[in-house]
This record gives structure tokens, sequence and C-alpha cells, in this order.
């Protein structure tokens, strides 16, 4: 409690005024800004090692072996420690990355092609240009719909939103994707984190 209110932990170190998946867009960016300074304390690295793992491997099977040079967007690349490896697991595609938080992007530039996305989920990428989407330790946090509906957009038929998923925002965010035409082609759990899953929708081809 502070000031008779009560705050809501996140990674242990951050305190928040709502819950994580309660907070609108504008806050989220805030406080993965404030989470920024001290990311090398906040993380619990055997988890995210073991996450991150079943997320690339979950990716990578979506990827077609014939595909040439596919184009795969890392959602809320934060400052791009997951599209850096992803990178490094599929050699052949071109990854690119968005996050709202631009101090997040300034850290990740010089690594990779990033780009800003608006808090009201809007992305600034043309029709069916990607073939894969993938977005890790993002969807704890609850995304506008407008989110989805514009990764279906710009989503080629037949391509792949692959996520990891945990909590109450985990929930909402399934929910909200299954709404915005995606359909689930893929789902497990990770093994030895508790309340952790992969899941794998798919752009209906055409």
């Amino acid at each position: 409690m502070i000031d008779g209110r009560p705050w809501f932990r996140f990674m242990d170190r951050l305190y928040s005024p709502l819950p994580v998946h309660d907070l609108d867009p504008s806050m989220v960016a805030e406080l993965c800004e404030l989470r920024l300074e001290f990311m090398d304390e906040l993380i619990d690295e055997t988890i995210y090692a073991k996450v991150a793992h079943q997320l690339r491997e979950a990716a990578a099977e979506r990827i077609a072996a014939a595909d040439a040079g596919p184009v795969v967007l890392d959602f809320g690349t934060g400052d791009g420690r997951f599209s850096r490896t992803l990178a490094t697991r599929l050699p052949n595609a071109h990854v690119l990355g968005c996050d709202i938080s631009f101090a997040s992007l300034r850290r990740s530039r010089p690594k990779g092609r990033v780009f800003q996305i608006s808090t009201d989920g809007d992305i600034p990428i043309g029709n069916s240009r990607m073939d894969l989407t993938v977005a890790c330790f993002v969807l704890h946090f609850t995304l506008p719909v407008r989110a989805f509906e514009e990764l279906h957009r710009i989503t080629r038929g037949g391509g792949h939103l692959v996520v990891n998923t945990y909590g109450p925002g985990g929930v909402r965010s399934r929910e909200s994707v299954e709404r915005t035409g995606w359909k689930v082609v893929g789902e497990r759990d990770v093994p030895d984190i508790a309340g952790h899953r992969i899941l794998a929708f798919q752009k209906r081809p055409g």
C-alpha cells in the first residue's frame, strides 16, 4: 500500500498502480522504458531462456523449408534481444523489429532494422508483407484489438503469428487474436515453467 492504495509488483522490482494486464498502451510504454534501466536485475534468465527457446523453435516450424528469404517481424522487440537470437535461428530470414517504446528501439537500432508503432495499434507496413510474426513476452499486457487486426492485415495468406502467453493478459490476448481472424494451429506448454504456453496462429490462405 502507498498512500492508502494498492500497487502491483511486476518483475519483482517494479510497481504499477494497476495490474499489468490492465495498463493502457501509453502506461505499458512507460513501464517498459523504466524496465530498461534495471533489465539485468529484473530478468529471470532461467525462465527467459526456456520460454525463448520454445518460442524460437515454434517459429522455425512455421517457416517452410522451401521459403527463400521469409520476412519475420519481432513484435514488441524491446531492446532487440529476442530478434537477434531469432535471426541466428532463421539465418535466411529478414528479421524486423517494432515496439511502442522509442527508448527501447534506440538500444536495438544499431543491431537490426526496427521501427516504432503507435499506442493505438497501427503498424506502418503494407498489406500481406509478413510471412511470420513472433511476440516474446508481450501478450501478458492487454493489447488493443486494433494491433491484432493490423498484424492480420500485414501478414500474407497462410502466414503465422507465434506467441508466448501467461497470466490474465495472455487469456485476453488470445481471445482478441481469435476474434480478428486468426486460427489456432499449434499450442503447447513450456516445459518446467508453470502457466507459460506457446501458441501458433495462422491467417487463412488465399
